[in-house]
């Protein structure tokens, strides 16, 4: 039951500022999670400063963190507004400075991120001030984690100091050295830049002989070792696709011809045994015709014996000129055979070599226009970088230049355009006037690295990858030291090899099959001939044995049916006679699939439907006054502990249920009662305390009504602060738990209000008015 939620258009803004030792923290990572799910992220420019809009009905928790950085958490609930309120809308909550600090390298990071790993504080709407607030008591049981954050967090910036001092006196002792690591890594970047692998490697072995500890040199050389690699790797999967295409080619050909060579040989056995057959039955039929004429001789009288051997003279000679017509037509049809055997060998291989022509045709064609393809990018990333150039646009113009030859490598052009851009880069650096030009290129710089990797980013989603190395060159030329766009090309490259080494086996085994499936096609094609003969002769008998078992079939058949619908029955009605409906049910539609037409079956099922309808409204009764039981008796505990609020919910939710039940609708009166009573003696308990100056004081609790309460409640209220405190402003002090609280009750004429700021231990800041919450800029300026 619970709240009903309805469509809600309200929003609650949250924002906030990241800091570091007390200052902007720029390059914090914000995430919005919303419902378990990554909703937003955004990354803080130099400000430290983050803004989210949270939506209704929703459970949020906003993660604040960088790499290497601790990373705090705070959870937002914005279910359960009820519509009237959230029609009026929310002033949002700003988070104010959120402190964040690096790992210590001597911390327990089970204990950190057993703190960590819970919302450092959470907020909902609270139904008694009818607006979002803090859980005031899941601070409290967060306080000695705290605690324990705050001494961490001191540690962080202690050591930061300390490492900040160490590495201002290091500086001073690396300048020498600095300065001959640089020329060596300028030296090896442009032997680099030129694809001098061996000398470039050299340099950044000098580098690193200097500083022993730089990465880049360190990336550059394995760089280098894995375009060492990639060649070697490159023409080897060349060579090994060129060599496997070549092999499937060959096996191709070569099986068609030796198949080709078996059939022919196969047909020669045949016609060997055949003829070897007929001779044998002509030499028996000869011996017959002997033995019949002779013995006809002897019995007949000449004239029959003249008759008779005249007739078998005949028969022998008619004998004699078919068996040569069958042998003259017989040779000829081997003879076609085998020449069909031999045209289709070769037409195999010739097929084989036009398919490999072509091929090479194709590659031809394909190598020709990703040349043209290729000269056309390299000409529009030339142009764009001269554009560039011109404009002194140094980076748009390294970018470009760069993109241009990643597309032509051996390109002079680009390579001189890139040192002098290098140069002209070095000397405005050498000319930067403040550490504010300064931070506002490397802002610039790290905006276009970021637009740059994000371009690179969409191509490689969409497999455009060489738009995607387009993309990701250009970041390199923006931060030659970010890894992750080296990963990106390398991935691609890694990805290309693939393509083409899978193309090349598809086109080595599409020949291939092709050729096999043209041979089996063929053979196919002969036996299918062969076997309709056969078929033919084969297919009366099969007709008239097939009626015949039809017939026995059906009869069989038809008494299987009955008997399976008998058995199916007999079960069914058992099931039913043992009252297990749902098999009964399933058991008579077993029966009914046998002989749908029955309507025993059908009666039955329709029977058994009406019981389990019965059945299940019992059930369902029974279910909801079970529910019923369980919710009173959860009101009854809630209101035991005079949680009046959850209790009347509760109450509500069980009269849903039972809308004519009296007892729930008793306790809702009785707990109304309670709550007024409370409010009215909460009302009556404030009494004047005249002071005729203002002054810090402790006082007894004065509860604010609800932002909707009627105007006579919010009267009296006014009129209590009134009465009890002087004209002007009283500032109260207290601490709650891990919460620092001072109020501020301004008095001016008959106007009053109750004005509260929360300080946290762990950085965070809130502020409110009669307990609804505000903007410090609202605080500061109502309370001057």
């Amino acid at each position: 039951m619970g709240l009903h939620i309805s469509a809600q258009t309200w929003t609650f803004p949250v924002s906030g500022r990241v800091t570091k030792n007390g200052k902007k923290l720029e390059g914090a990572v914000i995430t919005l999670i919303k419902d378990g799910a990554e909703d937003k992220q955004i990354v803080t420019s130099g400000n430290g400063k983050f803004d989210f809009v949270l939506q209704p009905n929703s459970d949020y928790v906003i993660t604040v963190t960088k790499p290497n950085f601790i990373t705090k958490r705070f959870s937002f609930n914005t279910q359960n507004v009820p519509d009237d309120r959230g029609a009026k809308g929310f002033g949002g909550v700003d988070l104010q400075e959120i402190v964040l600090f690096e790992i210590p390298k001597n911390v327990d990071l089970i204990e950190l991120n057993a703190i960590l790993s819970q919302p450092i504080a959470k907020f909902a709407y609270q139904t008694t001030a009818r607006d979002f607030n803090y859980d005031e008591g899941y601070t409290q049981s967060m306080r000695s984690k705290l605690e324990k954050l705050a001494v961490i967090q001191k540690k962080a910036e202690d050591d930061d100091k300390k490492k900040t001092e160490e590495d201002k006196k290091k500086a001073l002792a690396d300048g020498i050295a600095s300065d001959k690591y640089n020329a060596a890594i300028s030296g090896a970047d442009k032997a680099l830049l030129i694809k001098d692998y061996v000398n470039a490697k050299a340099g950044y072995n000098e580098a690193l002989g200097i500083k022993p500890a730089e990465k880049y040199p360190k990336d550059k050389i394995s760089e280098i070792d894995k375009i060492l690699a990639d060649i070697a790797a490159k023409e080897a999967a060349d060579k090994a696709a060129k060599e496997a295409a070549d092999k499937a080619a060959k096996e191709a050909a070569d099986k068609a011809a030796k198949e080709a060579a078996d059939k022919a040989a196969k047909d020669a056995a045949d016609k060997a045994a055949k003829e070897a057959a007929d001779k044998a039955a002509k030499e028996a039929a000869d011996k017959a015709a002997k033995e019949a004429a002779d013995k006809a001789a002897k019995e007949a009288a000449d004239k029959a014996a003249k008759e008779a051997a005249d007739k078998a003279a005949k028969e022998a000679a008619d004998k004699a000129a078919k068996e040569a017509a069958d042998k003259a037509a017989k040779e000829a049809a081997d003879k076609a055979a085998k020449d069909a055997a031999d045209k289709a060998a070769k037409e195999a291989a010739d097929k084989a070599a036009k398919e490999a022509a072509d091929k090479a045709a194709k590659d031809a064609a394909d190598k020709a226009t990703k040349e043209k393809e290729l000269n056309d990018k390299y000409n529009a990333a030339l142009e764009r970088g001269n554009k560039n150039f011109a404009a002194k646009d140094y980076l748009g113009a390294k970018a470009a230049f760069s993109e241009a030859l990643n597309f032509k490598n051996n390109e002079e052009y680009p390579k001189k355009k890139l040192v002098e851009i290098d140069k002209l880069l070095a000397d405005l650096a050498s000319k930067e006037a403040s550490e504010n030009e300064k931070e506002a290129r490397e802002k610039v710089l790290n905006e276009k690295y970021l637009q740059a990797l994000n371009k690179g980013n969409k191509a490689f989603e969409s497999k455009d990858y060489e738009m995607a190395k387009s993309g990701y060159n250009e970041a390199l030329a923006y931060k030659p030291n970010e890894q992750l766009p080296k990963d990106k090309l390398a991935e691609i490259k890694k990805l290309e090899e693939q393509k083409e080494k899978s193309e090349a086996e598809k086109v080595a085994k599409a020949a291939a099959d092709k050729s096999a499936k043209d041979a089996a096609d063929k053979a196919a094609k002969e036996a299918a001939e062969r076997t309709s003969r056969e078929a033919a002769e084969k297919t009366a008998k099969d007709a008239e044995e097939k009626a015949i078992k039809t017939a026995a079939d059906k009869v069989n058949a038809e008494k299987e049916q009955e008997d399976q619908y008998k058995a199916a029955l007999t079960k069914a009605d058992n099931a039913f006679n043992g009252k297990q409906l749902r098999s009964a049910q399933g058991l008579y539609s077993e029966a009914l699939s046998i002989k749908p037409d029955e309507k025993y079956p059908k009666d039955k099922i329709k029977e058994i439907e009406g019981l389990l309808d019965e059945q299940a409204a019992k059930d369902a009764e029974k279910a909801k006054h079970d529910k019923y039981k369980v919710l009173i008796d959860k009101a009854d505990k809630q209101f035991l502990v005079k949680q009046y609020g959850s209790a009347k919910m509760i109450y509500k939710d069980a009269l849903v249920l039972l809308p004519d039940e009296k007892y729930p609708r008793d306790k809702i009166i009785q707990i109304d009662d309670l709550v007024a009573k409370e409010k009215t003696l909460t009302a009556s308990a404030v009494t004047a305390k005249p002071n005729p100056t203002p002054a810090v004081v402790r006082s007894a609790a004065i509860v604010a009504p609800p932002k909707d309460a009627d105007p006579e409640m919010k009267k009296q209220y006014v009129n209590t602060l009134v009465s009890k405190y002087p004209q002007g402003i009283t500032e109260e002090k207290s601490q709650e738990g891990n919460c620092k609280i001072v109020k501020l009750i301004v008095v001016r004429g008959n106007n009053a209000a109750i004005y509260r700021k929360s300080i946290w231990a762990w950085g965070q800041i809130f502020y409110f008015k009669d307990d609804i919450s505000i903007t410090e800029a609202a605080f500061s300026s109502e309370t001057q």
